[in-house]
This record gives structure tokens, C-alpha cells and sequence, in this order.
């Protein structure tokens, strides 16, 4: 089902371009849509201020009926090749707890190997049938996640 996420393999194939080539053109649409980010934001923001404007939802009720058809922002976070605990040669991580703890080896492991982070903490956020946009965070800290 289109539209999916397109490797730079498949656009390889489908063009029939070198490996080289298609991984720059892959790498090239990636920084030329980032630059895309804020007018998307922009979109849904006002798509969401049109629809829901002067409308308070009911509190401790069901509000399916209410929202159907309408944007509904959506935010989750999720961690993307996490460490688990046989990466991290059976070391448990003390230093980062929650979620984060996933994206960084243990302080002994990551001497060893020479890196300390090897995951992505992913913030998400979009509208049902719309626009996603995903961004990198340190951390699940308010003050990391507001300004998105």
C-alpha cells in the first residue's frame, strides 16, 4: 500500500541506477523534505485550529462520535534499535532509566565497543490519514518535547 517507505534499494530497482546512486538520491529527497518540516507543522496546525475552533469536548465520556472525521493530533515516542541486555554483554544500564535506557550501552560495553549511543529515541506526531513527522529527541523531558 502506497504511500510506503521506499529503501534505497527499491529505488534502485525501480530506476535502475547504480547502489551509489540511489542512496544519494534516497539521502538528497530525505534533507530536501526536511526542510519541508515547519510549512507541514504550520498545515496541521491550522488544519486543526479551523476544525476544532470555540469547541470544548465533554470530559469522562466517549467521544468517538465527536472526533470522527475530524483531525485528532497524535504524539508517541519510541525508541529505535534499542540495546537490550544481551548487547550490552548481560550489563544492566544504571546510568539512563526508562525508555532512553535502551538507546545506550552500559559505560564498560560502550569502552569496549567505542560508542555509547546506538539507538534513536523517535518523537512522533501526526493526524489520522495525514501528515507524520518525526523528529529525534535526547530525552522524554518536557523541555525537549514542547518545542516540537
Amino acid at each position: 500500500m502506497y504511500p510506503a517507505v521506499l529503501s534505497g534499494e527499491g529505488i534502485r530497482r525501480r530506476l535502475g541506477i547504480s547502489k551509489n546512486s540511489a542512496t544519494l538520491l534516497k539521502r538528497r529527497l530525505q534533507l530536501f523534505l526536511s526542510d519541508l518540516i515547519p510549512s507541514v507543522k504550520e498545515l496541521m496546525a491550522r488544519d486543526i485550529k479551523d476544525t476544532w475552533k470555540y469547541k470544548m469536548l465533554p470530559a469522562n465520556r466517549d467521544l468517538t462520535s465527536l472526533v470522527k472525521g475530524k483531525p485528532v493530533l497524535q504524539m508517541d515516542t519510541v525508541a529505535l534499535f534499542s540495546a537490550t541486555q544481551r548487547s550490552n554483554g548481560g550489563r544492566k544500564r544504571h546510568k539512563h532509566t526508562g525508555q532512553t535506557a535502551s538507546i545506550y550501552l552500559s559505560d564498560q560495553v560502550a569502552k569496549e565497543k567505542g560508542k555509547y549511543q546506538i539507538g534513536t529515541l523517535c518523537h512522533t506526531i501526526g493526524i489520522k490519514q495525514g501528515a507524520v513527522i518525526l523528529d529525534s529527541i535526547p530525552d522524554q523531558k518536557f523541555r525537549s518535547v514542547k518545542p516540537l
